[in-house]
């Protein structure tokens, strides 16, 4: 997936001139996000989405984000994910989620109950689709979006 991501990136600076990967996010941001989100929410991070942020801190592209360790204001906003999950708790019907990125019409959340990846509705938060691993979420996730055109 990563690979995939990093071709992506270097397309659209070919292109347009600039990528979507922003600076990747520290050891030390890495491992003291998994230490909060361990705290916070019960939950460590997926294996497959900290090595999406050795790469890039996130990264928003053609309307899907993908959190960050912290949020970003430049080169564009990106939520971080600590941040959108604590907020996303405040509803406590949300508690059984946690979101790792959001696009127009879908999350890809990992349900705390069923420990499964879904892809969620963005306003109801009905599941749409399940998956054994982050990673396969977002391949699908990005694919049905339609977020890179070929």
């Amino acid at each position: 997936m990563l690979d995939k991501l990093r071709a992506q990136n270097e397309r659209e600076h070919e292109v347009l001139g600039t990528g979507f990967f922003v600076l990747p996010a520290s050891t030390n941001d890495i491992d003291e996000c998994n230490k909060q989100a361990n705290t916070l929410f019960n939950l460590s991070l997926s294996e497959d989405y900290i090595s999406i942020l050795k790469a890039t801190d996130g990264f928003s592209c053609n309307g899907f984000n993908l959190y960050g360790c912290k949020q970003k204001h430049a080169p564009y906003f990106i939520d971080g994910i600590l941040d959108a999950n604590l907020e996303f708790w405040e509803e406590e019907s949300l508690r059984k989620y946690f979101a790792y990125s959001e696009e127009s019409t879908t999350r890809i959340v990992f349900n705390i109950e069923s420990q499964m990846y879904e892809i969620v509705d963005r306003v109801s938060w009905d599941e749409l689709y399940s998956f054994t691993t982050f990673k396969e979420a977002l391949e699908f996730n990005l694919e049905d979006s339609c977020i890179f055109l070929e």
